[in-house]
């Protein structure tokens, strides 16, 4: 239900301007995107805004390459290293790893996988290297995907007690998202940043 609440208000706005091909929503969405994420630190305006750029150009310029991209459980990473690459070249050669994921992730949802500090503490892997990153998380995650999905199909029928309109068309993506594994592993995903079974 948190991860529910969480979805509802404020990653599926996110999610579907990102998503979309209007590039003013995307140029948006990316500000809104960072600043949501807490990762606008990353992006120094000393890179964009103060060498007359509108803020974020160089970010949305990378983003928008994206769309030219099929994506799949056989090539993610290599897509991740290679924005992950472009982003750091335009904003002073810091790697980008938690902002890089976040955004792909805000974009496809399925098979990215967020990197987040927190998390990777839970699972106390290294930090710098997603491929490695994603394996002990999905290493993580695979005992207990049939009880989060089990659980989560439960949500449509508690749904009224989740801060947002209460409609047909709401309760309908509810359903839907609820059953979808990616939203399994987002739930995975908070359970993590909240400490997982050390917590």
């Amino acid at each position: 239900m948190y991860y529910l609440q969480q979805w509802l208000s404020g990653e599926r706005r996110l999610h579907d301007a990102l998503s979309g091909t209007d590039e003013r929503s995307i140029r948006e969405g990316l500000s809104d995107a960072v600043k949501s994420f807490r990762v606008a630190r990353n992006l120094p305006r000393k890179y964009d805004a103060d060498r007359g750029l509108k803020r974020y150009e160089p970010l949305l310029e990378v983003f928008l390459q994206l769309q030219k991209q099929e994506i799949s459980e056989s090539n993610f990473i290599n897509v991740f290293d290679n924005f992950q690459s472009e982003i750091s070249k335009k904003y002073g050669g810091k790697k980008l790893i938690s902002l890089s994921s976040k955004l792909l992730w805000l974009r496809y949802r399925d098979p990215f996988i967020i990197y987040d500090s927190r998390a990777r503490t839970s699972l106390e892997v290294t930090p710098g290297d997603y491929s490695e990153y994603v394996a002990a998380w999905l290493k993580s995650f695979q005992p207990h995907q049939e009880r989060i999905a089990a659980i989560c199909s439960e949500l449509s029928s508690v749904y009224r007690y989740v801060e947002f309109e209460h409609n047909e068309s709401n309760f309908a993506e509810i359903k839907n998202v609820s059953n979808e594994e990616w939203f399994h592993k987002r739930v995975f995903d908070i359970y993590l940043w909240h400490g997982g079974e050390r917590a």
